[in-house]
């Protein structure tokens, strides 16, 4: 079946044009009127409204507007409506023929429909007598500078010179130079109109003006024409006829460069066809590459090899690097650097870039793409890629525990479990199983606080358990899940704190002995639990996705009568050391007393304190939180009214 649609109603236009006759005046060496009028109207001949209309007048050479070509027509126009007229107030210029010269008027609307109208207007000629202009350029034809990119000489003179011969003065003359092209720019600090004289008189020495103009580089070779006029007026204060004059400079073009780009990795091939993988190598824990100087972790160098293959030099060229995911920039790098040399000459001329990167862990394969933005003041942005494979980490975290924590009878003792880098195992539970001697120490309570998963974690879980074959409960069981974000960071530190009491108290006053604490990978308890140590699992008899390497610590104690190990103040080294951006300062106070723990810098100037007041005998820990110090070397030191001691710390981010 035909189906008829019909047409959407449209507005279509009808216009008109007329210009006011003008003619030369002898009596007063003039046109008369200077400046006329031109007036349009506009009729809308279709069934829609008209929105948004305007009208634009052009006119010849010969003729020049005196009033903006645009002018929009307001509100409405209706179906059969017609507008209000438009004017435009327009001068001749003399001439010394008589000729009709076209001005034409196109209405548009708001949905690109237009309508044109056109009327011819007669222009008389004009004696020879009256105004004289003149005018040239200090340049007439452009020379290109290949090398640079420019022109040899972009930015010279142009000339007028004004002459009256009319037998009369003529009054406030003015000269305006008018570029036909916006590649010539005539210089804002040059007058333009410029006053050539309030008063010049018959057959007065002629008046000179000139201008300063820079041309741009262009794409395409022409010439660029600039239109000069003199106007003036007589004793009444009537227009004399307007004067032209044109100069033409010729304008090569000044070609454009080409940038290509290449780019390279230190630790993959430039073939296409090779798979570029970025190795992870199991020697150095870390990517294939070179030491970082900044932290304990390898980088490598993306470059790249920028190219000018085209006709004219780059000027200023900067490369951006946009990483791809699981990479980052070494510190103190900028995505945005300026090449080498900074300008790349034509014909094949090449410049280089590189920056330092840092390959982040993933626990799968990752196809990866490496972008260069390459840009320069003459030439558009070129994008370049490297496709790359980052190879998948082995997922492995240290978990470790002090050696160096003591303790006497009836004392508490903090021990930290400490946890190396995580970044890019997004860790987001553990279960841990520690075995201690409970003749002793006895297992009190776990807190995560001041720790790693101290924000966005549930908070420690833990109980005594009994180990299969053991008389009591000898083992701590500790586990927790985050109810946020991961834990992936470069940072190290404690991944939770666990409490001990000293319940060591042998009859023979000078026995002091070691409570191993160690990290069980696979046991069963009493009731016949299996359980492993794990991260990333949800149930106990699983392993989970991260490989642990365990380090075992211990607690020397001792009993009440006499402290060989315990009774004396002491500073321990921190752990870890160096560390990012937290540390755990472990420190025994001897006796009941003052104490202040206070943080250096390399040249011994005081940072801050980081703990003071009176405690009771005992050890104790300091978490360090130095978010927001620089990287490098500092000191800590404890200081009683009987001791003081100090020890070296590195900070590496």
């Amino acid at each position: 079946m035909d189906i008829y649609v019909p047409p959407a109603r449209a507005a279509t236009y009808a216009c008109d044009v007329t210009a006011q006759s003008i003619s030369f005046d002898p009596t007063t060496g003039g046109y008369v009127p200077d400046p006329f009028e031109v007036t349009s109207t506009v009729t809308n001949t279709g069934l829609a409204d008209g929105l948004g209309l305007f009208a634009e007048l052009t006119v010849e050479s010969g003729l020049y507007l005196t009033s903006p070509a645009r002018v929009d027509l307001s509100g409405t126009l209706s179906p059969s409506a017609t507008s209000a007229p438009v004017r435009w107030t327009v001068r001749p210029i003399a001439r010394a023929t008589d000729g009709n010269l076209k001005a034409t008027v196109r209405y548009t609307d708001r949905f690109g429909n237009t309508a044109l109208c056109e009327t011819m207007v007669f222009v008389p000629a004009a004696p020879e007598p009256g105004l004289l202009l003149g005018c040239t350029s200090d340049l007439v034809k452009l020379e290109v500078d290949k090398l640079r990119g420019e022109y040899v000489q972009s930015t010279f003179n142009i000339h007028a010179t004004v002459g009256n011969n009319s037998g009369r003065s003529v009054f406030d003359v003015e000269v305006t130079a008018i570029s036909m092209d916006a590649d010539l720019k005539i210089s804002p600090l040059s007058p333009n109109p410029v006053i050539v004289a309030p008063r010049l008189d018959h057959n007065a020495p002629t008046v000179s003006v000139s201008w300063s103009v820079n041309v741009v580089p262009r794409s395409k070779s022409g010439p660029i024409q600039v239109l000069f006029l003199v106007t003036g007026k007589d004793e009444q204060g009537r227009s004399v006829p307007t004067r032209e004059c044109s100069v033409w400079i010729d304008v090569p073009a000044v070609g454009s460069p080409d940038l290509q780009c290449d780019i390279m990795t230190s630790v993959t091939t430039p073939d296409p066809n090779d798979d570029r993988m970025i190795s992870y190598s199991e020697s150095l824990g870390d990517y294939e590459g070179e030491k970082s100087a900044f932290g304990d972790y390898t980088v490598f160098t993306v470059s790249a090899t920028i190219q000018n293959r085209g006709e004219a030099q780059a000027n200023r060229v900067r490369a951006t690097l946009l990483l791809p995911e699981y990479m980052a920039l070494e510190a103190e790098e900028s995505a945005l650097k300026s090449v080498t040399p900074n300008d790349i000459g034509p014909g094949n001329g090449i410049a280089t870039v590189s920056w330092k990167v840092r390959p982040l862990a993933v626990g799968e394969d990752k196809p990866l793409t490496f972008e260069i933005v390459t840009t320069s003041e003459n030439h558009p942005p070129e994008k370049c890629t490297h496709d790359v494979t980052l190879q998948a980490a082995q997922r492995l975290v240290t978990l470790s525990l002090p050696d160096d924590m003591v303790g006497s009878y009836g004392e508490k003792v903090t021990v930290p479990v400490l946890v190396g880098e995580t970044l890019g195992r997004d860790i987001f539970a553990y279960k841990l199983t520690i075995r201690y001697n409970p003749s002793q120490i006895r297992f009190l309570d776990a807190t995560n606080a001041n720790s790693l998963t101290a924000r966005g974690w549930n908070g420690p879980q833990a109980r005594v358990l009994v180990e299969q074959g053991a008389p009591e409960g000898n083992l701590v069981r500790i586990e927790d899940r985050t109810t946020g974000q991961p834990l992936s960071t470069s940072r190290t530190g404690a991944l939770v704190f666990l409490r001990f009491e000293v319940v060591h108290n042998p009859e023979q006053i000078d026995l002091v002995a070691q409570s191993p604490l160690e990290f069980v990978s696979n046991t069963l308890t009493d009731d016949n639990r299996d359980l492993w140590s794990s991260m990333n699992s949800v149930k106990d008899e699983e392993q989970g996705d991260v490989k642990l390497v365990l380090i075992n610590g211990a607690v020397t104690v001792s009993g009440d009568c006499v402290l060989p190990l315990t009774t004396a103040t002491r500073l321990e080294q921190n752990r870890p050391n160096p560390f990012n951006p937290t540390t755990v300062i472990t420190y025994r106070l001897g006796e009941t007393g003052e104490y202040t723990l206070t943080l250096f810098d390399a040249l011994g100037r005081k940072v801050r304190v980081l703990e003071t007041g009176v405690k009771a005998a005992g050890t104790y820990t300091y978490v360090l939180d130095a978010t927001g110090l620089t990287s490098g070397v500092y000191l800590y030191r404890l200081d009683t009214p009987t001791y003081s001691d100090t020890k070296r710390m590195i900070l590496s981010r």
